[in-house]
């Protein structure tokens, strides 16, 4: 079975092979003329400003157009940040139910939304950053926490139908904070 990233690559190198990305990326330059006469590929080899230059314009030209081809793309540059953030967070307790594709499909949500116009510089990091970010609130976010009475630390309190305690809102908040700095100091 293919994964994702195998997927991303595969789209990526035929669409290169067939040259579709590259009138697609001489057709982009007009929307954004950094654009003009760079290559698929270049986006991976790019470091520094110039990177952040030309990332921000593709981004600019995804959220402008919904070409799948941009977000390929920029997946594409992307992808060795996008496995190694995937695989720091897999590696932590609270992201066990996380897998690769997740982080992948977030990274893409991301590239809709994120405010490009106010990150100039290290948009590849920024962009992953914010990827990270929803990912653990979304997590944060989860279903009620059940326990059983020892684990919470309660001489009495709501049970649900297993037995097990329903904690309440503010023990919630409580165990989301403690469960959070675990994540961050294992990420």
């Amino acid at each position: 079975m293919t994964t994702t990233a195998e997927s991303i690559d595969q789209e990526f190198n035929r669409k290169t092979h067939t040259g579709e990305l590259t009138q697609a990326l001489n057709e982009w330059a007009r929307i954004e003329p950094l654009l003009a006469g760079i290559e698929p590929g270049a986006f991976r080899q790019l470091r520094g400003t110039r990177a952040d230059m030309l990332l921000g314009a593709m981004v600019r030209v995804f959220q402008a157009t919904k070409d799948n081809n941009a977000a390929l793309v920029i997946q594409k540059a992307l992808l060795p940040g996008t496995l190694r953030l995937a695989t720091r967070m897999l590696r932590a307790p609270c992201f066990r139910h996380l897998t690769v594709d997740d982080v992948i499909a977030q990274v893409y949500e991301t590239l809709h939304r994120i405010p490009i116009a106010n990150r100039t510089r290290s948009v590849a990091a920024n962009i992953l950053l914010d990827s990270r970010q929803r990912l653990s609130r979304d997590h944060l976010r989860g279903e009620l926490t059940l326990i059983d009475d020892q684990s919470a630390g309660l001489d009495h309190a709501s049970h649900g139908p297993a037995g097990d305690v329903l904690v309440d809102a503010s023990a919630k908040e409580r165990f989301k904070v403690m469960e959070e700095a675990m994540c961050v100091s294992s990420g």
